[in-house]
């Protein structure tokens, strides 16, 4: 269903199936194609690409979706592409910036709030949580997860998962130091960023292996919300986490 208050640019092809929200803009040679859901008040720029099938060999034309939440702006030329198998979904959430030249491939999950700078390229099954921030011209290798509120400098690259909190640089990315500046945007306590730091010395400062790290953390930290999701994220990490030393003396 697209409701009346959609605006969509006489050149844009919109496929049979597309459902777009209240509010929302589609502008000029814009393509979607069919499984496509978009939320409400979402801006698609000129020559994005929503939902055209997946690059992946595997893909054999099974039914498959992307699905956009609300507040989106999707820049110029923009490639979101379906999930590979029978049901599976391209999801992005809500109140995020991508910028233009970017690429979202088959099964990536982006949250909410996250920005994408210009020609950044998330590979199929990438995950990236809510406050993210990645700059320009950064690949995050097929299946890594980025946690919340960490921050990917341009230029980088990454085939390990990024930890929330920290702020990373280089190829293969590494920590440079804790997000410090985002964590006080979004009201983060002062202990509670005190912590975090702790944390960010026991994981790269250590050289002792990720189990043993994660036996530190949890015997040495105060506890918290925002500590036992960043301990979580590590004993779940299916990419590995890459220790060793960090980009910047601290």
């Amino acid at each position: 269903m697209i409701t009346e208050s959609v605006k969509i640019a006489k050149s844009a092809f919109i496929g049979d199936s597309v459902s777009i929200g209240d509010g929302s803009e589609i502008g000029e040679g814009v393509i979607i194609r069919d499984g496509v859901t978009i939320g409400k008040n979402c801006k698609i720029f000129p020559y994005a690409v929503i939902g055209e099938a997946p690059q992946d060999h595997s893909f054999a034309g099974e039914e498959s979706f992307v699905e956009i939440g609300d507040n989106n702006s999707i820049r110029e030329f923009v490639t979101i592409n379906k999930g590979v198998g029978e049901g599976s979904k391209t999801i992005l959430g809500n109140d995020n910036y991508i910028m233009a030249y970017s690429h979202l491939a088959h099964n990536v999950t982006v949250k909410n709030n996250v920005t994408i700078a210009n020609s950044v390229q998330l590979a199929g099954h990438s995950f990236i949580d809510d406050y993210v921030n990645i700059g320009g011209l950064t690949a995050i290798h097929q299946g890594c997860k980025v946690g919340k509120l960490a921050m990917v400098s341009g230029m980088s690259a990454t085939n390990k998962d990024l930890p929330p909190y920290f702020m990373f640089g280089l190829t293969p990315a590494i920590a440079a130091t804790i997000n410090r500046h985002g964590l006080k945007k979004y009201g983060f306590k002062n202990e509670v960023m005190n912590e975090i730091f702790k944390a960010f010395k026991i994981i790269y400062k250590s050289g002792i292996p990720l189990p043993q790290v994660i036996e530190r953390l949890d015997e040495e930290l105060i506890k918290s919300e925002e500590i036992e999701y960043l301990i979580e994220f590590l004993r779940s990490s299916k990419r590995g986490i890459k220790l060793g030393r960090s980009a910047l003396r601290v």
